[in-house]
């Protein structure tokens, strides 16, 4: 995983971890524009279902879909 997207990686966790899900996607969406990360789709899936509501459910699904096409070999995302 490229640096820049490892910083936004971070960057959205720690925007997770503090509440701000909107702006933790935004990190998350230009980690994956650097690199296709599963984590990246994993924690942007994560803060999609913290925003709540049907629109934000099903992209949260498509997230942790893409996650575990990526790494299917990482058990993890399947628990996500």
């Amino acid at each position: 995983m490229p640096g820049i997207c490892k910083q936004y990686l971070s960057a959205g966790q720690k925007y997770y971890e503090e509440g701000s899900y909107l702006s933790a996607i935004v990190s998350f969406n230009k980690a994956i524009n650097y690199h296709e990360s599963a984590y990246a789709y994993a924690w942007r899936g994560k803060a999609y279902i913290k925003l709540g509501g049907n629109e934000y459910f099903y992209r949260a699904l498509e997230d942790f879909n893409t996650a575990i096409t990526l790494k299917r070999d990482k058990g993890v995302f399947y628990a996500w």
